[in-house]
């Protein structure tokens, strides 16, 4: 997979830059769900539609850190557009590894 980010070195992560950023990420993944949507779909059903095909934008901050999740934006405005909750997922199967460490 070949990723690209973009730096602004005129205004690096200084607040408007931050503030821009997250309009725009949440912006990418509304128009996902809306897109996506019909009438009479549960939350549950539009959030993972969205989880298969939807963009998942990320934001990194100063730190290298991600400071967005698209999945959670996801999953909160999918209940919000529905009507409907959106379910946690269940624990990941491991296959006996243990991937916490």
């Amino acid at each position: 997979m070949t990723k690209i980010r973009v730096y602004d070195n005129y205004a690096y992560m200084d607040d408007d830059a931050v503030d821009a950023a997250l309009e725009r990420c949440r912006a990418m993944v509304d128009e996902e769900l809306t897109c996506r949507y019909e009438p009479g779909m549960s939350g549950k059903q539009l959030f993972g539609l969205y989880k298969m095909f939807g963009c998942d934008p990320i934001i990194i901050d100063a730190d290298g850190c991600p400071s967005f999740s698209a999945w959670d934006y996801a999953r909160k405005r999918a209940a919000e557009i529905s009507g409907t909750e959106v379910p946690d997922d269940p624990p990941r199967e491991t296959g006996g590894f243990d991937l916490d460490g």
